[in-house]
């Protein structure tokens, strides 16, 4: 196995390589890293993980399995993000490089896990290029509903008892360098003191501000050209002022699209938004093949307030 400082230097060599080349060789290059990530584990973030099993400690990042008892049949479970300054992970569409957070929940029978709730991301520019994702301490998180019965005062000497959570997870992080990583987490419910629950409530309330609320819209279309898509949306309420803003790539409207490779990251976007109306465009993706039939949208206001749509494609308009 090659030690930290040696795997640390293969793996920054490669992705400088890959940033002056081809978007495409950059995510060959992730996942193959992704892939390979068992071998450039060091041995005390591996020990950490084995030590203390709802949390690890690996390069440049750690992750911890929290969760938070709301009743007792309903609890939220996430992994917590804590990378160090300058370090920054990906959000679901990552961008034009690197690699979402991938999280797979495991429970006894009884268990039933939500969907992975994904709070608002930022831009990160990265040389020419444009990424979506977090700095800082970050939280990816399902709501859990444990059926009646669930769990028992013995569930600590069964691995397999109800009450368990399990999570397998990998990640990216990333500065000038990228490295990849990988835990096997697990956290016993019924032994969940009050203290712990409550501290984890805390940076549950905080993902939850920044989860995008679902807007419901009058009219929402998308359609595009030879290099184009344009979007041209009326909500059922005023997200804007009377007075139009428009602008070229407004940093107070931030629109962010969920669907991988359909809009150019790193090109600049036409805003119009007033009042309910917001028409916005961009140039597509290189790698551009097709126009879906819905695409889904994050719209971000003074990177304060969070909203989700979904956008239907015209096809009269469509070429």
């Amino acid at each position: 196995m090659p030690n930290a400082t040696n795997a640390d230097q293969q793996i920054t060599s490669a992705f400088k390589l890959s940033t002056a080349g081809d978007v495409l060789l950059w995510h060959i290059i992730l996942l193959a890293l992704l892939f390979a990530s068992p071998l450039l584990i060091n041995q005390a973030a591996a020990q950490a993980a084995t030590d203390n099993k709802s949390k690890a400690q690996q390069p440049h990042i750690q992750v911890q399995l929290i969760a938070e008892n709301i009743s007792a049949h309903k609890s939220r479970v996430g992994i917590l993000f804590e990378p160090e300054p300058g370090w920054h992970i990906y959000w679901l569409n990552p961008g034009d490089t690197g690699l979402a957070p991938n999280i797979s929940w495991r429970g006894s029978e009884g268990l039933k896990f939500g969907p992975l709730k994904w709070p608002m991301p930022e831009h990160i520019p990265v040389a020419h290029l444009v990424n979506y994702g977090y700095h800082g301490t970050s939280l990816l998180w399902s709501e859990l509903s444990r059926s009646a019965g669930t769990g028992d005062n013995n569930s600590k000497h069964n691995n397999n008892s109800p009450g368990i959570v399990q999570a397998e997870l990998s990640w990216l992080v990333c500065k000038e360098s990228c490295v990849p990583g990988q835990a096997s987490l697990s956290l016993d419910l019924n032994q969940l003191d009050q203290a712990s629950s409550a501290q984890a409530g805390k940076y549950f309330a905080k993902a939850q501000a920044k989860l995008p609320k679902a807007l419901a819209t009058m009219q929402a279309h998308y359609w595009t050209d030879s290099d184009k898509l344009y979007i041209d949306v009326y909500f059922k309420q005023a997200l804007f002022s009377n007075a139009a803003r428009n602008a070229h790539t407004k940093s107070d409207i931030e629109l962010f699209i969920k669907e991988l490779d359909l809009v150019n990251y790193s090109a600049s976007a036409d805003v119009h938004a007033e009042h309910n109306v917001l028409r916005w465009s961009t140039t597509l993706n290189d790698y551009y093949q097709s126009a879906p039939d819905r695409i889904h949208a994050v719209l971000v206001l003074d990177q304060q307030q969070a909203f989700e749509f979904a956008i239907n494609l015209k096809t009269e308009f469509n070429n």
